[in-house]
Order: C-alpha cells, then structure tokens, then sequence
C-alpha cells in the first residue's frame, strides 16, 4: 500500500504540469492582450503560449461532424507531447490540419485527403489517439488542430465566434514574483488564473482522495499490527517467564537480559519486514504491470529505499510499544515468584501498562499519520478515529464474549468447548 501510494503521489507531481499544460494558464471568453502579458514577463526567461479555441462543423464529402476546435502557435505543446496515431506532430501550415481519431472514424477520412471548415479545404497531416492535455481538455466532441495562419486562411467572420482564450505560461525563473503579477492581472481584467499546485481539477482530486484512503488504509494495518505484534510479544515473553527467573538465578543481570531479548526481537521485525518487502516488491511489479498494460499509464518507480525504512520504522515502533511495558512487568517480579508462577502484578500496574502500552504505540502512528497526511491535526484525528473505532469493537467483542460465558453451562458440551 505504501509503494502504490508513493508511486501514486509521484506519478501526480509528474504529471501535473502535462495536466494543466503550463506552470501558469490564464483563462477568459474575450482575447487576452499579448502586450499586457509580454510586460508582465519582461526581463525573464517565461514562455508563452496563445491558444484559441471554438465549436465548429467540419466536412468530409457527404459526412459532417461537430468539432471542438485549437488554434495554436508554435510553442504549443509547452509540456507532454501527442500520442499520434497517423504522422508526427509539428505546426501546421495554413491549409493544414491535424484531427484526433475520433474525428477521423466521423468523417470516415485518413492522413493526405481534405478536410473542409468555413468551405475552405485542409490537409490532414496527422491523427492523434492523446494530446498532451487531454486530462485537462476533456470533450464531447472529436477535436481538431490549425494554426493562426490556419485560421486566417478560413476567412471566417470571428466576431461570430464563441471562443475561450488560453495562455499558457511556462517560467524559468522569478516563478514566485511572475505568479503574483499574474494573478492580480487576473484580478484586475475578469481572467481566470490556474497555478501549478495552487488549483487542482477534478481529476488531481480524485486521486488525492485514492491516495489519502491508501493513506488511511496503512495507518489501519498499523493499527491493527500493533494490537497483533503486543499480543504475540506478549506470550513470548510469558511463555518464557520460567526461563527469564532461571537465567536471573544463575547470574544473568536484568539490563543483559533486556538486551538479550531486545536483539532477539530485533531480528525477528528485521527479518519479516524484509521477506514482507520483497512480497510487496513482486505485488507492486504485478500491479505497475497491469496498470501499463489496462490503462497505458506507467506508474513510477517509488523510492524502494525510503518505503523500506519507513515499514521498518513502523514495525519496531508497534514492537517496542508492547516489548517495553511487558519486559518492564516481568524483571519486575522476583525469579523465585516467576518460577512458582505467583502473580504479583495489581490492578494498578496493569492500568498503568495498559496506558504506557497505548501511549508508546500511538505516538509513532500519529508521526507517520501527519508525516503522510502534511498536517499533525488530522494526522492526530485520523489515529483517534481509528483507535475509537477498534475499542468500539473491541467492547461488542467482550460483551459478546462475557454473554456467551454467563450462558455456556446450557450450551452442548462441544460447542462449550470451543
């Protein structure tokens, strides 16, 4: 879950100017002034891009479809590239045209025949299967790309256009102090103004949600891995109760024992951690695999090294919540006490180990939890909802147990057995 998660969180950063188009786009119904923007990125290394863009009819012979129109120029695609189905990608001259799949299938046309708009004939030069911002341009309807010369050569009346204007906008340098004149520009004429991990669309949402359940989902089996691991270090060290009193008895000190038993229990979270990694390693392989080939989305390698260490991290934190409280209870009573198995520990103490317990096993989680989540306040909130949620569980669990007791003497031998 964590190398999915990771892998996930990366693939979004890499993809996230593909799915804007730009480190700064600027959106509005009307033409947007070169001059205006060409001032505002004076004196810097930005590049700008001028895209506009309408709903038309285009025609192929008896065949006629609706078309979701780009005018570009030649800095257009400032990221990503097309996916192109038919021929390479390059600006088109002004009786030219590039047309995505869809469009081609509509008007049942292919690379070199004619394709009409306004009457005037363009040469499709190439089919697209993707564009570079496809995420960011959803439609419709099939799309179709000329240039300004393109549109130019249409001669179609423009005022009678319903178009949106774009500027895509990729910085260099002074990133910060281009963004905030952009943004007031925007303020002061009415113009949208998208930022590079300022605004998220839907899509960036979306996967922020996948991503935060995952996020979730691993501080459950934390959770849950804690309750498992106390349990099990637990009768470890019960089991072993007799042999802690007779090694104490021949001269074994207690802080040599504690060390004993910590290296012990060391290697045991070393060992399972790294055939659970290498497990995870080949599930990780298997997915990344499938993913490719279902969805053509190659998702990144995440950092092998840092998932390693943060699980690892993880398993010795809910180990030592429960190695502490349970070492500490047993060196306590004497050898001659553990060997005739008398208990001495009192209510008191059991509380207190109870609260040592949760308190040691918490702290790491909450860690982790605001480390994963980018904020300590619903980092704390989600441990406390998940800790609520198993002692709420937990109760019906005993509750149910204690009725079962209370009537086990009128039940049939073999199911009082169980």
């Amino acid at each position: 879950t964590w190398l999915l998660t990771s892998s996930s969180d990366t693939y979004l950063q890499e993809k996230q100017k593909e799915f804007l188009g730009a480190d700064v786009t600027l959106e509005a119904s009307f033409p947007i002034l070169k001059e205006n923007i060409d001032t505002i990125l004076k004196n810097s290394n930005a590049v700008a891009s001028y895209e506009q863009s309408f709903f038309i009819t285009t025609q192929n012979g008896s065949s006629s479809a609706a078309t979701s129109m780009r005018v570009v120029d030649n800095m257009f695609p400032l990221y990503g590239s097309f996916v192109m189905a038919e021929g390479e990608y390059r600006l088109p001259n002004k009786d030219e045209i590039f047309i995505d799949s869809n469009l081609a299938k509509k008007l049942n046309t292919k690379v070199g025949e004619s394709v009409f708009f306004n009457k005037t004939p363009y040469t499709v030069i190439g089919i697209w299967k993707r564009e570079p911002d496809s995420l960011s341009t959803v439609s419709f309807f099939p799309k179709a790309l000329i240039s300004n010369e393109g549109l130019s050569h249409s001669q179609i009346d423009t005022q009678l256009l319903r178009s949106e204007y774009d500027v895509r906008i990729k910085t260099v340098e002074n990133k910060e102090a281009i963004q905030e004149a952009l943004i007031t520009y925007g303020k002061d004429n009415g113009v949208r103004v998208r930022v590079l991990g300022m605004t998220t669309s839907r899509f960036e949402r979306g996967l922020d949600t996948v991503s935060t359940f995952l996020i979730v989902a691993v501080l459950l089996s934390c959770v849950l891995a804690a309750v498992n691991i106390y349990a099990s270090t637990l009768y470890l060290l019960t089991l072993l109760r007799k042999s802690f009193a007779t090694l104490l008895a021949l001269g074994f000190t207690r802080l040599k024992l504690t060390v004993t038993l910590f290296l012990s229990l060391s290697y045991v979270v070393i060992v399972s951690s790294l055939l659970g990694f290498m497990v995870s390693l080949f599930i990780f392989a298997f997915v990344q695999d499938r993913v490719s080939t279902g969805y053509a989305v190659l998702l990144p390698e995440p950092s092998i090294l840092e998932a390693f260490i943060i699980t690892l991290l993880l398993s010795f934190a809910t180990t030592l919540a429960s190695y502490v409280p349970s070492i500490r209870n047993t060196l306590s009573v004497s050898p001659r006490a553990l060997l005739l198995g008398i208990e001495e520990e009192k209510e008191e103490r059991v509380l207190l180990n109870a609260s040592i317990v949760t308190v040691t096993t918490l702290l790491p989680l909450i860690v982790i939890a605001s480390f994963l989540l980018s904020d300590i306040v619903k980092g704390s909130l989600v441990v406390g909802a998940i800790v609520l949620l198993y002692v709420l569980l937990a109760a019906i669990f005993i509750f149910m147990l204690r009725m079962l007791y209370t009537r086990r003497e009128k039940l049939s031998f073999f199911i009082k057995t169980i």
